[in-house]
């Protein structure tokens, strides 16, 4: 009897034992799975930052990569020529948009010669074209026409010689202040022009210039 009851307690000593133990076995397990949870966390989180890394530092480069070009386009650089009664004629890399009376300037300024109110010093420039500033002897004298077309305004009306100013005559191609007084004292003196090959009787106009000016002037 008394052996039968040790092997009872026994038995239930084994029990609780057992129930202890896989107890505690079950209750490690979900610390290892939580922690495995937590370290794939911290390392996904890590591999984003480097998949994010490359793009921010691409757009920063195209950023500079812009404002590099944006600098570039604002200073375009153009080549003029500018010749004639100037200090330094040569040829002068200067901004787009600059204007005539900067480029004289550069050139070091007009000469103590040079017709310099016969131009229009506000023209704007453009890559690759000549300027010739010319004298006031050569306004005068030689029929000197401007080779900047945008200091002279343009008109599809014919100059009517009988009535034309100097202004208005100097306008025409080959016909300097000289040749458009001379028109004018022609006209004082002998009337007006009868036809405009009347024109040629002026001292200084003949075939050559008058081929010139033909189409361009009238006697109505």
């Amino acid at each position: 009897m008394r052996l039968n009851k040790l092997k009872f307690v026994l038995v239930l000593m084994f029990v609780a034992v057992a129930g202890i133990i896989y107890s505690c076995k079950h209750s490690d397990e979900p610390d290892v799975i939580s922690l495995d949870n937590n370290e794939d966390i911290s390392t996904s989180e890590y591999d984003l930052e480097l998949t994010e890394t490359p793009p921010n530092k691409d757009n920063h480069e195209t950023n500079e990569s812009l404002q590099e070009k944006s600098t570039i386009e604002s200073g375009t650089k153009i080549y003029v020529h500018i010749c004639g009664a100037v200090n330094k004629p040569d040829v002068y890399e200067i901004n787009q948009n600059t204007r005539l009376y900067e480029l004289v300037k550069l050139a070091g300024g007009f000469t103590d010669a040079a017709a310099n109110d016969y131009i229009n010093q506000a023209t704007i420039l453009t890559d690759g074209q000549q300027v010739y500033i010319p004298t006031k002897k050569e306004v005068e004298d030689l029929d000197f026409k401007p080779s900047i077309n945008e200091s002279m305004e343009t008109t599809n009306e014919k100059i009517n010689i009988n009535k034309a100013s100097k202004e208005e005559l100097m306008t025409l191609t080959g016909i300097g202040e000289s040749k458009a007084n001379s028109i004018i004292d022609y006209r004082q003196k002998n009337g007006n022009f009868n036809d405009i090959e009347e024109v040629m009787n002026i001292s200084g106009i003949k075939d050559s210039v008058f081929s010139k000016i033909s189409d361009d002037i009238t006697v109505d």
